[in-house]
């Protein structure tokens, strides 16, 4: 499975079969589910998907960002509500815009260390 290369958090696996993150909406709404489903110790439906990094590894991420208040409470209210809903705000919904500048702006945050520890693929490295 995975293996911790270093105290930063940066993950290798020796499973050809792991599947990175296309963004970090993805791992979001990834973790979103596979929380919810452990909190209400519900069993998976059986994902033979092998990703990088464990549902912790992202909640520490988003803690790490608002704790240095790179995002804020209102970005993770955002975050929660539509991760919740699986689906991301809609700016051509007049009532979403608001939240869909918050998502927007919180996802380019969490994106960006999330590229940094091989959990989001990289998109210029295709």
């Amino acid at each position: 499975m995975w293996v911790k290369q270093n105290t930063v958090g940066d993950f290798y696996d020796e499973n050809p079969n792991q599947l990175c993150f296309e963004s970090a909406e993805e791992a979001w709404f990834w973790f979103c589910k596979y929380d919810a489903m452990e909190k209400h110790k519900t069993k998976s439906s059986g994902c033979k998907v092998v990703r990088p990094c464990f549902l912790d590894d992202i909640y520490i991420v988003v803690s790490k960002l608002y704790l240095a208040r790179k995002i804020s409470e209102r970005h993770l209210k955002t975050l929660i509500k539509y991760g919740r809903m699986q689906m991301a705000p809609d700016e051509r919904i007049v009532d979403e815009q608001d939240e869909a500048l918050w998502w927007s702006d919180a996802m380019d945050k969490i994106e960006t260390v999330l590229i940094k520890k091989g959990i989001v693929r990289c998109r210029n490295m295709e």
